[in-house]
């Protein structure tokens, strides 16, 4: 980041699909907005709620500008690490506005675990369903003792 700059990281979701277009001398840059949306505890109800939004202009330049248009698409949690600066100007009217902008420096989806009790199910490696028999989790090869073999009670055998 450069000097004298603010950093910024915050993850949200894309408000619409990316704009990418091109300046005069070619160069592509990508606009899109960020909403975040803290969770906020209600100490009268005793539940958690969704808090007021915030909507973040940003912009993302050249290559990684060309990559995320094509890879991420409105509504897509996004994780982002930029700079912000206030961004001033005069509009039409001759009115005196200014914005805080981002300039994205990465950009890429988030990771979000999987919904526990009524979301749809996972799709296991072939495409089937990852369930047992009578509603069960399969069984993972991964969580089990191996069948010969090393069994981790006697020393390596090399």
């Amino acid at each position: 980041m450069a000097q004298g700059t603010t950093p910024i990281h915050i993850t949200g979701r894309l408000v619409a699909d990316i704009d990418l277009r091109k300046t005069q001398s070619g160069i592509p840059v990508a606009g899109f907005r960020v909403c975040t949306q803290p969770r906020v505890f209600d100490k009268t109800t005793n539940q958690w709620g969704d808090g007021d939004p915030s909507f973040w202009p940003c912009n993302l330049w050249r290559a990684k500008a060309e990559a995320a248009a094509q890879q991420l698409h409105k509504g897509q949690l996004v994780m982002i690490e930029g700079t912000v600066a206030q961004r001033s100007w005069e509009d039409n009217e001759g009115n005196k506005r200014s914005q805080m902008e981002i300039t994205v420096e990465n950009i890429g989806p988030a990771i979000l675990p999987p919904k526990q009790g009524g979301g749809g199910q996972q799709a296991g490696p072939s495409g089937t369903n990852a369930q047992g028999g009578y509603g069960q989790p399969a069984q993972d090869a991964w969580n089990q003792a191996p069948q010969s073999g090393f069994d981790g009670a006697q020393e390596p055998p090399f």
